[in-house]
Protein backbone atom coordinates (compact mmCIF):
# COMPACT_ATOMS: atom_id res chain seq x y z
CA UNK A 1 0.00 0.00 0.00
CA UNK A 2 0.89 3.44 -0.64
CA UNK A 3 1.78 5.74 2.47
CA UNK A 4 -1.65 7.57 3.90
CA UNK A 5 -3.91 5.77 1.64
CA UNK A 6 -6.60 3.46 2.39
CA UNK A 7 -8.10 0.11 1.04
CA UNK A 8 -12.00 -0.54 1.42
CA UNK A 9 -11.61 -3.69 -0.61
CA UNK A 10 -10.34 -6.13 2.36
CA UNK A 11 -13.35 -8.02 4.12
CA UNK A 12 -13.98 -11.60 4.98
CA UNK A 13 -17.07 -13.75 5.62
CA UNK A 14 -17.76 -16.94 7.07
CA UNK A 15 -18.70 -19.84 4.98
CA UNK A 16 -21.65 -20.90 7.77
CA UNK A 17 -22.79 -16.91 7.36
CA UNK A 18 -21.57 -16.58 10.93
CA UNK A 19 -21.59 -12.79 11.95
CA UNK A 20 -19.26 -10.44 13.35
CA UNK A 21 -15.35 -10.86 11.86
CA UNK A 22 -13.52 -8.60 12.85
CA UNK A 23 -9.94 -7.43 11.91
CA UNK A 24 -6.74 -6.67 13.79
CA UNK A 25 -3.04 -5.65 12.97
CA UNK A 26 0.38 -7.23 13.99
CA UNK A 27 1.89 -3.71 13.33
CA UNK A 28 -0.58 -0.63 13.54
CA UNK A 29 2.21 1.43 13.70
CA UNK A 30 2.39 0.76 9.91
CA UNK A 31 -1.10 0.08 9.15
CA UNK A 32 -4.22 0.12 11.21
CA UNK A 33 -7.50 -1.22 10.84
CA UNK A 34 -10.85 -0.59 11.56
CA UNK A 35 -12.21 -3.50 13.71
CA UNK A 36 -15.96 -3.90 12.23
CA UNK A 37 -15.56 -2.46 8.75
CA UNK A 38 -11.77 -3.97 7.68
CA UNK A 39 -10.17 -0.95 6.45
CA UNK A 40 -6.70 -0.58 6.05
CA UNK A 41 -5.44 2.88 6.52
CA UNK A 42 -1.48 2.92 5.39
CA UNK A 43 0.45 4.92 8.36
CA UNK A 44 4.32 4.34 7.66
CA UNK A 45 7.25 2.78 5.95
CA UNK A 46 6.71 -1.28 7.25
CA UNK A 47 6.63 -5.16 6.04
CA UNK A 48 5.10 -7.87 6.61
CA UNK A 49 2.01 -6.52 8.17
CA UNK A 50 -0.66 -9.23 9.09
CA UNK A 51 -3.90 -8.38 8.84
CA UNK A 52 -6.00 -10.99 10.59
CA UNK A 53 -9.79 -11.51 10.31
CA UNK A 54 -11.41 -13.33 12.86
CA UNK A 55 -14.63 -14.83 13.90
CA UNK A 56 -15.67 -16.02 17.03
CA UNK A 57 -17.94 -19.08 15.97
CA UNK A 58 -20.89 -21.25 18.07
CA UNK A 59 -22.37 -24.23 19.41
CA UNK A 60 -21.90 -25.88 15.83
CA UNK A 61 -18.78 -24.34 14.49
CA UNK A 62 -15.15 -23.72 15.90
CA UNK A 63 -13.39 -20.31 15.40
CA UNK A 64 -12.00 -19.59 12.45
CA UNK A 65 -9.14 -17.17 11.30
CA UNK A 66 -7.93 -15.82 7.77
CA UNK A 67 -4.68 -14.23 7.48
CA UNK A 68 -3.06 -11.81 4.57
CA UNK A 69 0.10 -9.97 4.57
CA UNK A 70 0.75 -6.47 3.41
CA UNK A 71 3.68 -3.31 2.89
CA UNK A 72 3.57 0.18 3.08
CA UNK A 73 5.95 1.87 0.39
CA UNK A 74 6.34 5.67 -0.16
CA UNK A 75 6.09 6.26 -3.67
CA UNK A 76 7.17 9.86 -4.91
CA UNK A 77 5.10 12.00 -5.96
CA UNK A 78 6.35 14.19 -9.17
CA UNK A 79 5.34 17.73 -8.61
CA UNK A 80 6.43 20.54 -11.72
CA UNK A 81 6.84 24.50 -10.74
CA UNK A 82 7.62 26.94 -13.39
CA UNK A 83 8.87 30.17 -12.76
CA UNK A 84 7.29 33.34 -13.52
CA UNK A 85 7.55 33.36 -16.91
CA UNK A 86 4.86 30.54 -17.09
CA UNK A 87 1.30 31.16 -16.16
CA UNK A 88 -0.12 28.01 -15.45
CA UNK A 89 0.60 25.68 -18.27
CA UNK A 90 1.35 28.74 -20.85
CA UNK A 91 4.64 30.51 -20.71
CA UNK A 92 6.70 32.89 -22.87
CA UNK A 93 10.37 33.59 -23.18
CA UNK A 94 12.07 36.06 -24.89
CA UNK A 95 14.36 34.86 -27.77
CA UNK A 96 18.04 33.91 -26.02
CA UNK A 97 15.91 34.24 -23.31
CA UNK A 98 15.77 31.45 -20.46
CA UNK A 99 13.15 30.31 -18.27
CA UNK A 100 13.07 27.66 -15.52
CA UNK A 101 10.98 24.64 -14.22
CA UNK A 102 12.12 23.14 -10.98
CA UNK A 103 11.08 19.48 -11.06
CA UNK A 104 10.63 17.15 -7.65
CA UNK A 105 9.85 13.44 -7.13
CA UNK A 106 10.70 11.89 -10.20
CA UNK A 107 13.57 9.83 -11.30
CA UNK A 108 16.87 10.48 -12.30
CA UNK A 109 17.00 7.64 -15.03
CA UNK A 110 15.07 7.01 -18.18
CA UNK A 111 11.47 6.61 -16.32
CA UNK A 112 11.88 10.56 -16.25
CA UNK A 113 11.33 11.99 -19.89
CA UNK A 114 11.49 15.11 -21.51
CA UNK A 115 9.99 16.15 -24.73
CA UNK A 116 10.89 18.95 -26.98
CA UNK A 117 8.06 19.61 -29.67
CA UNK A 118 10.72 22.14 -31.53
CA UNK A 119 13.93 21.76 -31.18
CA UNK A 120 14.86 25.07 -33.35
CA UNK A 121 12.43 26.94 -31.15
CA UNK A 122 13.80 26.28 -27.63
CA UNK A 123 16.30 24.04 -26.33
CA UNK A 124 16.10 21.99 -23.11
CA UNK A 125 18.78 21.13 -20.53
CA UNK A 126 18.39 19.49 -17.20
CA UNK A 127 20.57 19.79 -13.99
CA UNK A 128 19.40 17.79 -10.94
CA UNK A 129 15.57 19.21 -10.15
CA UNK A 130 16.50 22.33 -12.28
CA UNK A 131 14.78 22.05 -16.32
CA UNK A 132 16.24 25.26 -18.25
CA UNK A 133 14.71 26.18 -21.02
CA UNK A 134 16.24 28.79 -23.92
CA UNK A 135 14.35 30.66 -26.63
CA UNK A 136 16.32 29.76 -30.04
CA UNK A 137 14.10 31.34 -32.70
CA UNK A 138 10.47 33.03 -32.78
CA UNK A 139 7.80 30.45 -32.82
CA UNK A 140 5.51 28.02 -30.81
CA UNK A 141 6.11 24.44 -29.09
CA UNK A 142 5.30 22.49 -26.56
CA UNK A 143 7.22 20.77 -23.71
CA UNK A 144 5.75 17.66 -22.12
CA UNK A 145 7.48 16.09 -18.45
CA UNK A 146 6.71 12.62 -18.14
CA UNK A 147 7.24 10.45 -14.99
CA UNK A 148 6.80 7.04 -15.98
CA UNK A 149 5.07 5.08 -13.06
CA UNK A 150 7.12 2.36 -11.26
CA UNK A 151 7.92 0.89 -7.39
CA UNK A 152 8.89 4.56 -6.50
CA UNK A 153 6.76 6.94 -8.16
CA UNK A 154 3.66 7.73 -8.99
CA UNK A 155 3.00 8.38 -12.61
CA UNK A 156 2.54 11.87 -13.61
CA UNK A 157 2.67 13.68 -17.24
CA UNK A 158 2.22 17.42 -17.69
CA UNK A 159 2.53 19.52 -21.09
CA UNK A 160 3.68 23.13 -21.19
CA UNK A 161 2.52 25.54 -24.24
CA UNK A 162 5.60 27.89 -24.64
CA UNK A 163 6.09 30.86 -27.36
CA UNK A 164 9.36 32.26 -28.01
CA UNK A 165 9.31 36.09 -28.98
CA UNK A 166 10.99 39.23 -29.78
CA UNK A 167 11.15 42.05 -26.95
CA UNK A 168 10.97 45.66 -27.68
CA UNK A 169 14.48 46.11 -27.30
CA UNK A 170 15.15 42.74 -29.89
CA UNK A 171 15.48 44.02 -33.51
CA UNK A 172 16.02 41.68 -36.54
CA UNK A 173 17.18 42.94 -39.66
CA UNK A 174 15.74 41.30 -42.84
CA UNK A 175 17.04 41.93 -46.31
CA UNK A 176 13.75 41.44 -47.85
CA UNK A 177 11.98 44.07 -46.15
CA UNK A 178 12.85 48.04 -46.20
CA UNK A 179 14.02 48.64 -42.71
CA UNK A 180 11.40 50.37 -40.32
CA UNK A 181 12.87 50.18 -36.92
CA UNK A 182 13.43 52.97 -34.66
CA UNK A 183 16.59 54.55 -34.09
CA UNK A 184 18.31 54.06 -30.87
CA UNK A 185 20.08 51.60 -28.35
CA UNK A 186 19.03 47.85 -28.86
CA UNK A 187 20.08 44.76 -26.82
CA UNK A 188 20.69 42.60 -29.56
CA UNK A 189 20.52 42.92 -33.28
CA UNK A 190 20.38 40.05 -35.80
CA UNK A 191 20.96 40.12 -39.11
CA UNK A 192 19.09 38.03 -40.74
CA UNK A 193 20.99 36.80 -43.92
CA UNK A 194 23.27 34.03 -44.58
CA UNK A 195 26.86 35.60 -45.54
CA UNK A 196 28.86 33.07 -47.53
CA UNK A 197 32.57 32.45 -47.33
CA UNK A 198 34.79 35.09 -50.09
CA UNK A 199 32.80 37.93 -51.29
CA UNK A 200 29.71 39.39 -50.09
CA UNK A 201 28.76 43.09 -50.25
CA UNK A 202 27.51 45.04 -46.71
CA UNK A 203 25.84 48.38 -44.88
CA UNK A 204 24.68 48.50 -41.42
CA UNK A 205 22.76 51.35 -39.97
CA UNK A 206 25.35 51.00 -36.92
CA UNK A 207 29.10 50.87 -36.31
CA UNK A 208 30.70 47.85 -35.74
CA UNK A 209 33.94 46.00 -36.20
CA UNK A 210 34.21 42.89 -38.48
CA UNK A 211 35.79 40.89 -35.84
CA UNK A 212 32.37 41.41 -33.65
CA UNK A 213 30.70 40.65 -36.94
CA UNK A 214 32.47 37.20 -37.30
CA UNK A 215 32.89 35.95 -33.58
CA UNK A 216 34.81 33.81 -32.21
CA UNK A 217 36.03 32.25 -35.00
CA UNK A 218 37.63 35.54 -36.53
CA UNK A 219 40.96 35.59 -38.59
CA UNK A 220 42.04 38.80 -39.62
CA UNK A 221 43.84 37.22 -42.58
CA UNK A 222 40.46 36.23 -44.04
CA UNK A 223 37.79 38.52 -42.45
CA UNK A 224 38.48 41.94 -43.66
CA UNK A 225 35.84 44.55 -45.38
CA UNK A 226 37.34 47.18 -48.06
CA UNK A 227 36.14 50.23 -49.46
CA UNK A 228 37.07 52.00 -52.88
CA UNK A 229 40.14 53.73 -52.71
CA UNK A 230 41.91 54.31 -56.22
CA UNK A 231 40.60 54.37 -59.76
CA UNK A 232 42.92 54.36 -62.63
CA UNK A 233 42.51 54.84 -66.59
CA UNK A 234 44.18 54.19 -69.79
CA UNK A 235 42.31 54.15 -73.14
CA UNK A 236 43.16 50.58 -74.07
CA UNK A 237 41.55 49.04 -71.16
CA UNK A 238 39.71 51.00 -69.26
CA UNK A 239 39.22 51.65 -66.02
CA UNK A 240 41.38 49.61 -63.09
CA UNK A 241 39.45 49.63 -59.36
CA UNK A 242 41.22 49.14 -56.39
CA UNK A 243 40.42 48.48 -52.51
CA UNK A 244 41.46 49.32 -48.98
CA UNK A 245 40.74 46.58 -46.46
CA UNK A 246 39.41 48.13 -43.06
CA UNK A 247 38.49 46.87 -40.08
CA UNK A 248 35.99 48.93 -38.95
CA UNK A 249 32.51 48.87 -40.11
CA UNK A 250 31.13 52.83 -39.77
CA UNK A 251 27.37 53.05 -40.12
CA UNK A 252 25.92 53.52 -43.88
CA UNK A 253 29.18 53.01 -45.23
CA UNK A 254 29.29 50.65 -47.97
CA UNK A 255 31.67 47.88 -47.42
CA UNK A 256 33.05 44.57 -49.62
CA UNK A 257 33.29 41.92 -47.36
CA UNK A 258 35.37 38.81 -47.44
CA UNK A 259 34.78 36.18 -44.78
CA UNK A 260 37.10 32.80 -44.27
CA UNK A 261 33.75 30.76 -43.60
CA UNK A 262 29.94 30.99 -44.01
CA UNK A 263 27.86 32.70 -40.97
CA UNK A 264 24.39 32.81 -40.89
CA UNK A 265 22.14 34.97 -39.24
CA UNK A 266 24.34 37.57 -37.26
CA UNK A 267 23.95 38.55 -33.91
CA UNK A 268 24.93 41.81 -32.65
CA UNK A 269 24.65 42.97 -28.54
CA UNK A 270 24.18 46.88 -27.35
CA UNK A 271 23.72 48.62 -30.67
CA UNK A 272 22.77 51.96 -30.94
CA UNK A 273 21.30 52.33 -34.46
CA UNK A 274 21.18 55.23 -36.78
CA UNK A 275 18.64 56.32 -39.69
CA UNK A 276 19.08 53.44 -42.57
CA UNK A 277 20.18 56.67 -45.43
CA UNK A 278 22.08 55.79 -48.18
CA UNK A 279 25.44 56.25 -48.43
CA UNK A 280 27.83 57.01 -50.88
CA UNK A 281 31.80 56.45 -50.63
CA UNK A 282 33.46 58.65 -53.53
CA UNK A 283 36.82 56.86 -55.05
CA UNK A 284 39.80 58.83 -53.79
CA UNK A 285 43.61 58.82 -54.76
CA UNK A 286 45.13 61.92 -55.41
CA UNK A 287 45.19 62.72 -59.12
CA UNK A 288 44.24 59.43 -60.03
CA UNK A 289 40.26 59.56 -58.35
CA UNK A 290 37.54 59.62 -60.68
CA UNK A 291 34.50 60.90 -58.64
CA UNK A 292 31.89 59.46 -61.64
CA UNK A 293 32.66 55.71 -59.36
CA UNK A 294 31.05 55.21 -56.58
CA UNK A 295 30.45 52.52 -54.04
CA UNK A 296 26.96 53.01 -52.48
CA UNK A 297 24.90 51.78 -49.31
CA UNK A 298 21.81 50.15 -50.10
CA UNK A 299 18.46 49.49 -47.86
CA UNK A 300 16.20 48.64 -50.65
CA UNK A 301 14.85 45.38 -50.60
CA UNK A 302 14.63 44.44 -54.07
CA UNK A 303 16.99 47.47 -55.73
CA UNK A 304 17.34 47.61 -59.45
CA UNK A 305 20.85 46.32 -60.19
CA UNK A 306 20.46 46.65 -64.12
CA UNK A 307 23.65 48.66 -65.13
CA UNK A 308 25.49 48.93 -61.58
CA UNK A 309 28.13 46.65 -60.37
CA UNK A 310 27.55 43.87 -57.41
CA UNK A 311 29.57 41.37 -55.89
CA UNK A 312 29.12 37.60 -57.38
CA UNK A 313 30.51 35.08 -54.58
CA UNK A 314 30.12 32.05 -56.43
CA UNK A 315 32.94 33.33 -59.15
CA UNK A 316 34.48 36.17 -56.65
CA UNK A 317 34.01 39.20 -59.25
CA UNK A 318 32.15 42.08 -59.47
CA UNK A 319 29.70 41.60 -62.65
CA UNK A 320 27.62 44.49 -64.31
CA UNK A 321 23.90 44.08 -63.28
CA UNK A 322 21.76 42.29 -66.24
CA UNK A 323 18.41 43.70 -66.72
CA UNK A 324 15.64 42.31 -64.24
CA UNK A 325 18.79 41.21 -61.55
CA UNK A 326 18.32 42.91 -57.81
CA UNK A 327 19.82 43.34 -54.87
CA UNK A 328 18.51 42.66 -51.53
CA UNK A 329 19.02 45.56 -48.70
CA UNK A 330 21.65 45.73 -46.18
CA UNK A 331 24.10 45.38 -49.23
CA UNK A 332 26.56 47.75 -51.46
CA UNK A 333 26.88 48.14 -55.06
CA UNK A 334 29.02 50.09 -57.33
CA UNK A 335 28.01 52.84 -59.93
CA UNK A 336 29.79 54.30 -62.64
CA UNK A 337 28.00 57.86 -63.37
CA UNK A 338 29.93 59.32 -66.38
CA UNK A 339 28.45 60.08 -69.55
CA UNK A 340 29.77 57.38 -71.52
CA UNK A 341 30.21 53.34 -70.46
CA UNK A 342 32.78 52.15 -68.55
CA UNK A 343 35.42 49.50 -70.04
CA UNK A 344 36.50 48.27 -67.06
CA UNK A 345 39.68 46.22 -67.11
CA UNK A 346 40.07 44.86 -63.07
CA UNK A 347 39.84 45.33 -59.80
CA UNK A 348 42.39 44.66 -56.62
CA UNK A 349 43.19 44.99 -52.93
CA UNK A 350 45.18 48.12 -53.07
CA UNK A 351 47.81 46.02 -50.70
CA UNK A 352 51.03 45.33 -51.13
CA UNK A 353 50.97 41.94 -49.78
CA UNK A 354 47.62 41.37 -51.38
CA UNK A 355 46.61 38.61 -54.44
CA UNK A 356 44.60 40.13 -57.49
CA UNK A 357 41.43 39.92 -56.35
CA UNK A 358 37.86 40.75 -57.81
CA UNK A 359 37.97 40.79 -61.12
CA UNK A 360 36.04 42.64 -63.41
CA UNK A 361 34.86 41.87 -66.92
CA UNK A 362 38.92 40.77 -67.73
CA UNK A 363 39.38 39.49 -71.18
CA UNK A 364 42.45 37.66 -70.63
CA UNK A 365 45.45 36.46 -68.17
CA UNK A 366 48.77 37.99 -68.82
CA UNK A 367 51.70 36.05 -68.45
CA UNK A 368 54.13 38.46 -67.98
CA UNK A 369 54.46 41.68 -65.47
CA UNK A 370 53.14 44.58 -66.00
CA UNK A 371 53.72 47.93 -65.19
CA UNK A 372 51.05 51.24 -64.77
CA UNK A 373 51.94 54.57 -63.30
CA UNK A 374 49.16 56.20 -61.48
CA UNK A 375 46.89 57.16 -64.07
CA UNK A 376 46.73 53.52 -65.69
CA UNK A 377 49.29 54.35 -68.34
CA UNK A 378 51.17 51.16 -69.02
CA UNK A 379 55.26 51.95 -68.81
CA UNK A 380 57.80 50.00 -70.60
CA UNK A 381 59.71 49.56 -67.26
CA UNK A 382 59.51 51.33 -63.38
CA UNK A 383 59.45 54.81 -63.44
CA UNK A 384 60.61 56.56 -60.68
CA UNK A 385 58.06 57.26 -57.62
CA UNK A 386 55.26 54.77 -57.19
CA UNK A 387 54.77 52.63 -60.09
CA UNK A 388 51.31 49.38 -59.73
CA UNK A 389 53.01 46.48 -60.57
CA UNK A 390 50.82 43.64 -61.64
CA UNK A 391 52.97 40.05 -61.55
CA UNK A 392 52.29 37.31 -64.28
CA UNK A 393 50.77 35.34 -60.96
CA UNK A 394 48.01 38.04 -60.71
CA UNK A 395 49.30 39.92 -57.77
CA UNK A 396 49.42 43.39 -57.49
CA UNK A 397 51.62 46.34 -55.69
CA UNK A 398 52.58 49.25 -55.38
CA UNK A 399 56.35 49.38 -55.67
CA UNK A 400 58.17 53.00 -54.84
CA UNK A 401 61.76 53.36 -57.33
CA UNK A 402 63.99 56.04 -56.54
Amino acid sequence: MQKGTTHEGNTATSSAGLTPVTYASSNTAAITVDANTGVLTAVEVGSNVTITASQAGNYKYLPATLTRMFSVFNKQTPAYSADDHFTGLNGRIEIEGTATITVTGVSDDDDFSITNGDKSVISVERDGETITITGLALGTTTLTLTQEGNEDFIAKSVTYNIEVYMPDDYLTLTPSEAPSFTTGTYRRVVLNRSLKAGYNSLALPFNTTVEELVGADYDASTDWVAQLSLVTYNKKDGYSLYFEKKTEIEANQPYILHLGANKASVVFKNVVLVNAASATQTATGGVSGYADWQMVSNYAAGLDMEGKYGVVNASDCLKKGAAGSTLKAYTSYIVYNGAAPAQVKAAYLDEDEADGLLEVLKGGTSTEEEIYDLEGRKLPRSQRGINIVRGADGVVRKVFKD
